[in-house]
């Protein structure tokens, strides 16, 4: 039977690899589709290679834990390991995969900002950059002039 600790490292295991495997599955959908704005799909397949790539190297790691020096020599787990170190690499390191990552998700926000931007400006219910945030809310100009003639009204 198997130790407690042991039991746990391998439900971690199978929910990492359930996890990437969605990830991987959710980015080609994207992919197939074409959803997910402009950068959408190549964000999703970046993560989705980062994390996927990283989870083989513990799944590995922890798969010769858990089979403790068989997993090493009997089952031979280490060519496997060996092979996972290489998937960290081959497409790009994991530091290459996160500037990319950073690099694609500060140019969607930027995007979306712009787009939230425009949206804004040619429609006239809602404010420009410049006005207030609410779009039912009078300028503090206007409202300052609303109140002076309030305030004259009541007093003359």
């Amino acid at each position: 039977m198997l130790a407690q600790a042991n039991q746990f490292k391998i439900t971690d295991m199978i929910m990492q690899l359930k996890t990437c495997r969605l990830l991987v599955y959710y980015a080609a959908h994207l992919l197939d589709v074409g959803g997910g704005g402009p950068y959408g799909p190549v964000i999703e397949a970046t993560v989705a290679k980062l994390l996927t790539s990283e989870s083989y190297v513990s799944l590995t790691s922890n798969a010769i834990q858990v089979m403790s020096g068989d997993g090493w020599t009997k089952f031979s787990v280490e060519a496997v390991y060996r092979a996972a170190k290489v998937t960290e690499i081959a497409a790009g390191t994991s530091e290459v995969m996160q500037m990319i990552l950073y690099r694609l998700g500060t140019r969607l926000i930027a995007h979306k900002l712009e787009h939230r931007e425009e949206s804004y400006n040619q429609n006239s219910e809602f404010p420009s950059a410049a006005s207030t945030k609410y779009p039912n809310q009078k300028s503090s100009k206007s409202l300052r002039i609303m109140c002076s003639k309030s305030s004259l009204k009541t007093t003359a």
